[in-house]
């Protein structure tokens, strides 16, 4: 939150407020991931009026494990359950991501996806710097996140 403050407002209901201000009442698909209850309930009250899919509503990860080289768990939506995914990147937000990546996939193409490519897409995806192992032994872990 602190890297929005200076742009967005000085609070985390001001910050939210802000960012909804990209959903306009035509607004036909909107994805809410995971969100701390506060601001949840900010969303719902202001998104009434537009289609929403919710995080642990109508898509959640669940039976998230992460080691050393990735993080795996299973996609569950509304259209299909997607089992055993693994991502070659650190972190159960990683799992949240790609459930919420997963269920609007669904919506673009109309219907459950091929869990194959599912699989193999998310086995192959990369994001040097975030996260990433680079040694084992020791471990050794770089993070060029936001600060």
């Amino acid at each position: 939150m602190e890297e929005h403050v200076a742009h967005l407002g000085p609070d985390l209901n001001s910050i939210t407020l802000h960012k909804l201000g990209i959903v306009k009442n035509n607004t036909t698909n909107v994805y809410v991931s995971k969100q701390k209850s506060g601001v949840l309930a900010i969303m719902k009250d202001n998104l009434s009026s537009n289609p929403v899919q919710y995080y642990e509503e109508q898509f959640l990860a669940e039976y998230i494990t992460t080691t050393s080289i990735g993080t795996t768990f299973d996609v569950r939506t509304k259209q299909a359950i997607y089992p055993s995914l693994t991502l070659p990147l650190l972190g159960q937000f990683q799992a949240v991501n790609a459930a919420s990546a997963v269920s609007l996939c669904e919506e673009i193409t109309g219907g459950p996806l091929d869990q194959e490519i599912v699989h193999h897409c998310f086995e192959q995806l990369q994001w040097p710097g975030r996260c990433e192992v680079i040694y084992h032994d020791p471990l050794t872990i770089i993070d060029g996140a936001i600060h």
